[in-house]
């Protein structure tokens, strides 16, 4: 949808979300481009991946940054947690995460499993050891790594109740 200053409208709802960007935004129907929908039928395990290693680190400090769709936390440290194994060839490091939500419960997920939205997804932004910016990573595809944790919202009352 665009608005009356020709600015596109985008967010995480039924008519504005991930599955119309690109409509607007041509390069968000790339291969390796969000957002995607995961079908489970067709995901099969590969028993040949390593199992992730993750490295945490207590050090450095934090920054909160507010932004208009969304806020995100920036890691600014010498020794930042990281991440290696999986399908990751080279040792990647936590520069920041951030969260996407919309205004209800059941939609705001950037992705979908089986089509199914969630309330909000959680990203964990890895950079390649190899760069020291996530500008210069983004070149690159091995460049960046996103871990996406998709939340869901409970009554914690019945949910431990039951």
């Amino acid at each position: 949808m665009t608005t009356a200053t020709g600015h596109v409208d985008y967010g995480y709802g039924p008519t504005n979300g991930p599955h119309t960007w690109s409509l607007t935004c041509h390069t968000a129907a790339g291969a390796r481009q969000s957002p995607i929908n995961i079908i489970t039928y067709k995901c099969h395990f590969n028993s040949k991946l390593t199992p992730f290693k993750v490295y945490v680190s207590h050090k450095g400090h934090k920054v909160l940054i507010r932004k208009k769709h969304n806020f995100q936390v920036s890691f600014k440290t010498d020794k930042p947690t990281s991440l290696e194994g999986g399908p990751l060839k080279d040792k990647y490091s936590l520069m920041q995460l951030h969260f996407h939500w919309g205004d209800d419960d059941d939609w705001g997920s950037e992705h979908h499993i089986d089509g199914r939205s969630y309330a909000a997804e959680l990203h964990l932004v890895f950079v390649n050891e190899k760069y020291t910016t996530m500008d210069q990573a983004s070149s690159d595809p091995e460049g960046l790594c996103v871990i996406g944790i998709f939340l869901k919202v409970i009554n914690h009352f019945l949910y431990f109740y039951n």
